[in-house]
């Protein structure tokens, strides 16, 4: 039986759900265990493979028609591994004009927007990213919804 982060009781798998990603809001994953405290209430969610599915979500978000959003840009860039400064650099901008590009002030231009693509799909993320850091993204809306659901061995994008 698994103890609870929070207060070191018993939980309990209760379910299995459909979750939002916090980093982006409009990629639900289905299928993922839950489990709940019986004390403190505390849920822990796991996610299998989550390397895998973080790869499966930026190679669906650059195959999406339209520009990419500014939470799609920071989700895909913090994937590859960089730091605004290092997008900034290679793109030619200011850090100030990522972050507003980021925050949904700017809408990415049509040539960063397809740099950005390729290189998502052409390179390989930074061996030492932390999948957790993708998660801290903060909420924003906008139109590109994506599910994620998992079989046996893989995540698989869902239209």
């Amino acid at each position: 039986m698994k103890r609870c982060r929070n207060c070191g009781s018993r939980t309990l798998v209760q379910s299995v759900q459909d979750r939002q990603l916090d980093s982006l809001p409009s990629v639900r994953v289905c299928g993922l265990k839950v489990s709940r405290c019986q004390e403190c209430g505390e849920e822990a969610v796991s996610i299998p493979r989550l390397e895998q599915l973080h790869r499966v979500v930026a190679h669906t978000l650059v195959k999406k028609p339209g520009l990419l959003s500014g939470p799609q840009v920071r989700y895909l860039r913090k994937w590859l591994g960089w730091a605004a400064q290092d997008l900034a650099r290679r793109f030619d901008l200011t850090p100030e004009h990522v972050s507003r590009i980021e925050n949904g002030h700017l809408r990415i231009s049509v040539t960063a927007d397809r740099l950005l693509r390729m290189l998502v799909l052409t390179k390989d993320p930074v061996e030492k990213y932390s999948p957790e850091e993708l998660l801290d993204t903060p909420v924003s809306e906008h139109p590109f919804d994506l599910t994620i659901r998992s079989s046996d061995h893989e995540w698989d994008a869902v239209a």
